[in-house]
């Protein structure tokens, strides 16, 4: 039987409340139960989106809240649930684009413009994220997230002495009192600023404040660090591993495995050997691989010190070109050289709009190493540079980074190893089919011998050494990833062996990976 108007109308009104109460499983079930009737009602689309977001379901959010849009389109705050869940997902452009119809529209919502310069902030542009916090500050002058803002992108550009400056009254002999104050004025004190004595301050302010689960996970990565930093080996631990249950989020490790079995299938060395190449003769990529935290960062900050290299960062314009070739199916040989051709050109013409200048580019989009293949048949000059670091040390360092939903692999120890097997396994066979020059990189030879290593690394892509090279830590092009801090420091050796310190928490990844 159908709802009648009325009921119908008291469902909503239950989800709602249900909502607001905290029963977010009941509340979604009565938006279930609204939409099965009125599938047209964009505020019950919306707030399954905000529903989902909150159960750490950044995919379904994001779905539920483009429904919202696509039956309102000037729905602000479907907009502003959009750009949430892109960003954990990692469709950043999405994340800004929708942050910036929502300031369109709501010039005078402070709040709107600090998410904007946040999302800005993590993409790099710094510029634009500065002028969106203090636009946020000019509307509301006790933004104090706002100010903290401010203070971190000069953490992020390296001017620790203009951020401590600007936080240092609102964090020294006072309470903590905004979430980004406590996380800027713990990323200070793991730059030098007295980690001891910030140590009992964040802990108090975790302690004594009802904090949203995003708000707990960024505290408890930020407690991680600062044990790590002095040597409370158990305490970091033990915050790193509530932080990755905060995520709650399910990789499926026989879907991967599967697809690696694919990828081997299909790049077998016959299919390789029977298969067309594009005719583009380019070899301005340079392809940097690899699993997280192996070194990729440190490679790109190195060469993107040169003043033939233009470092572009983690592109996604090759896993779109993947993705576009696999929707006609999986069977390489069938690509034609008029197709590879066309998809190498949409390639170049991506990394030209970033810049037309450089003799090279660098992409260090980790992943890519799922695409040899693919750079193979579109770029047959293209370089390839594999970063290799030891295996507990790598996903160790996975496991201590606030990744995106999109990194499911990087929450759970047992995962991490299954994935590194799997890794490990496809650059293995690469090594047996690949005719393009693959050259490896082992983080432990270049932190430990870094001139010869830079010098090998530079004659690989066909560059003269230049002194920049070397002291690649001066650099101030933006990062945009977790190694920003790292890669604007000389070389340390002192992250070879981490996982010793930590070794009895790690029996998942040593019975998957051996030591």
């Amino acid at each position: 039987m159908a709802i009648q108007a009325d009921e119908l109308t008291r469902t909503k009104i239950q989800a709602l409340n249900l909502y607001q109460n905290g029963a977010l499983m009941e509340a979604l079930q009565a938006c279930r139960a609204a939409c099965a009737d009125d599938d047209h009602d964009p505020v019950m689309y919306c707030l399954m989106g905000v529903i989902y977001g909150q159960l750490n379901q950044y995919a379904e959010s994001a779905r539920y809240s483009r429904r919202a849009i696509e039956l309102n389109p000037e729905y602000i705050e479907a907009h502003f649930n959009l750009a949430l869940a892109a960003r954990q997902i990692g469709e950043i452009e999405q994340a800004i684009k929708s942050l910036e119809f929502v300031v369109a529209h709501s010039p005078r919502d402070p709040d709107a413009h600090y998410s904007l310069a946040n999302i800005l902030e993590g993409y790099a542009e710094y510029d634009r994220a500065m002028q969106e916090y203090r636009l946020a500050r000019s509307i509301n002058p006790d933004h104090l997230d706002a100010l903290a803002g401010e203070a971190s992108i000069h953490e992020k550009r390296g001017d620790f002495d203009t951020a401590w400056q600007i936080i240092r009254p609102h964090v020294e002999g006072v309470e903590l009192a905004s979430i980004m104050m406590a996380i800027v004025y713990g990323r200070l004190a793991l730059a030098g600023r007295n980690p001891e004595a910030a140590l009992p301050r964040l802990r108090k302010y975790l302690e004594s404040h009802s904090l949203p689960n995003d708000h707990r996970l960024l505290l408890q990565f930020t407690l991680g660090a600062l044990c790590d930093k002095v040597g409370r080996y158990d305490e970091a631990f033990n915050h790193y591993r509530q932080a990755n249950e905060i995520k709650g989020v399910w990789f499926d490790r026989m879907a991967f495995h599967d697809r690696i079995d694919g990828i081997i299938g299909n790049f077998s060395k016959e299919r390789l050997a029977h298969s067309p190449r594009s005719e583009c003769a380019s070899d301005r990529p340079i392809f940097i691989v690899g699993m997280l935290r192996s070194g990729t960062s440190l490679v790109e900050q190195i060469l993107s010190s040169h003043s033939a290299v233009f470092g572009a960062g983690e592109l996604p314009h090759l896993e779109r070109i993947v993705m576009a070739m696999e929707g006609y199916g999986r069977d390489i040989t069938r690509q034609t050289v008029k197709q590879l051709t066309g998809h190498a050109g949409r390639y170049l013409d991506e990394i030209s709009r970033l810049n037309d200048d450089a003799r090279f580019v660098t992409d260090k989009m980790p992943q890519n190493f799922l695409h040899l293949g693919y750079i193979e048949l579109m770029f047959p000059n293209a370089r390839v540079i594999h970063c290799r670091r030891n295996p507990l040390d790598t996903c160790l360092s996975c496991y201590f980074q606030n990744f995106a939903e999109m990194q499911a692999h990087t929450f759970d120890l047992e995962t991490l190893g299954n994935y590194y097997a799997q890794y490990r396994r496809l650059i293995d066979h690469w090594k047996r089919v690949l005719t393009i020059p693959v050259y490896e990189v082992s983080y432990e030879h270049l932190v430990s011998s870094p001139e010869s290593s830079i010098e090998d690394l530079l004659a690989f892509c066909g560059l003269q050494a230049e002194p920049a090279c070397f002291s690649f830590h001066k650099s101030r092009r933006a990062v945009r990833t977790a190694s920003y801090s790292q890669v604007r420091r000389p070389m340390y050796a002192s992250s070879v062996n981490r996982w010793r310190r930590y070794e009895k928490h790690l029996e998942p990844l040593i019975g998957i990976l051996g030591r």
